[in-house]
């Protein structure tokens, strides 16, 4: 069992991979942090090997970050991501406000 970081990225304004398990890895802490002066929303999904973001793997949807604010994302805590499975995020509507990090291990 080895501590990483799995992410540490700017939300995308369309659903991209921001880490791709390699082999079993469970997140243990995630963070949004919005440091620009406008409100935003962030989407997240946890996509198994071969599928896509949608309803069916969303974990976080249009969830509000406040301008300055930072969120924990503990839904996400404890989950495990399947090698060739992916963590994907979208921001609502800036690229470059939303930083998320994510840290986690490999089992």
């Amino acid at each position: 069992m080895s501590k990483i970081q799995l992410c540490q990225t700017q939300a995308p304004l369309s659903s991209s991979a921001a880490f791709t398990a390699d082999i079993l890895t469970v997140i243990d802490a995630a963070t949004v942090c919005n440091p620009t002066g406008t409100a935003d929303t962030l989407s997240v999904w946890l996509v198994p090997s071969g599928g896509s973001a949608g309803a069916a793997t969303a974990v976080y949807f249009g969830l509000a970050v406040a301008a300055g604010g930072s969120v924990s994302l503990s839904n996400l805590v404890n989950h495990a991501i399947q090698a060739g499975g992916s963590l994907h995020l979208e921001a609502g509507t800036s690229a470059s406000a939303l930083t998320v990090t994510i840290s986690g291990r490999t089992v």
